[in-house]
């Protein structure tokens, strides 16, 4: 089986470094950042993991963490508890050939589930989007499509927040779209 795992950011919210809903987050980032003074205002990216077989219409996403970055910071990216966390690779057969986008986070998860999965990659930052071997190619573009009409499904109309707290029914969409996704006949 060929599966290929990726994440992406559904919205993007700003968050005063006053807030009381995200003052735990805050403060987590206070902690990390000891010498550095706070920034006025935060991002919060909503951001989703996410597995798709190749070949087929079978896909599972999962919420990641919320983490605060700095104004105009890029989102964070994955780390290896995040990726465990999220128990993608729980849903994944043995000894799968798995495609990621050059995180090093997902591989490094892998090797700790030890399910004998064989990972292939990319690296994005080298401008390198897809490689070709003999048998496959490598790279995550089935799943980047889905992103994308993920993303459309979504739409703009749907707001990020509710009364200061991320938008449960963003969420709520996004799973509605999987099995849309899942379940449409192609």
């Amino acid at each position: 089986m060929q599966v290929e795992f990726d994440a992406t950011c559904v919205r993007t919210i700003r968050i005063s470094a006053k807030s009381k809903t995200y003052s735990s987050l805050v403060q987590e980032w206070k902690d990390r950042h000891p010498r550095r003074a706070p920034p006025p205002s935060f991002l919060l990216y909503l951001r989703v993991f996410g597995a798709k077989e190749r070949g087929s219409q079978k896909m599972v996403i999962a919420q990641a963490p919320l983490t605060l970055v700095p104004k105009g910071a890029k989102p964070p990216p994955e780390s290896v508890q995040e990726v465990l966390d999220s128990e993608l690779f729980s849903r994944t057969q043995r000894k799968s050939i798995c495609y990621a986008d050059g995180a090093r986070a997902w591989p490094a998860a892998a090797k700790q589930v030890r399910k004998g999965f064989k990972f292939k990659q990319v690296s994005h930052v080298r401008s390198q989007f897809t490689k070709k071997t003999r048998k496959y190619v490598y790279g995550t573009q089935t799943l980047d499509r889905a992103w994308m009409w993920m993303k459309r499904f979504l739409g703009h109309g749907l707001k990020s927040r509710v009364r200061d707290q991320v938008n449960p029914a963003l969420l709520h969409k996004c799973f509605q779209f999987v099995w849309r996704h899942c379940n449409s006949v192609s």
